[in-house]
């Protein structure tokens, strides 16, 4: 099983990748 600390390290990664997209398509 992965770390606490390592899934919470990719859900951040992933919501900045979510984040970054909406940004581009807002623009």
């Amino acid at each position: 099983m992965a770390h606490p600390r390592a899934l919470f390290c990719l859900i951040l990664f992933f919501w900045v990748c979510k984040a970054a997209k909406a940004w581009d398509y807002e623009r």
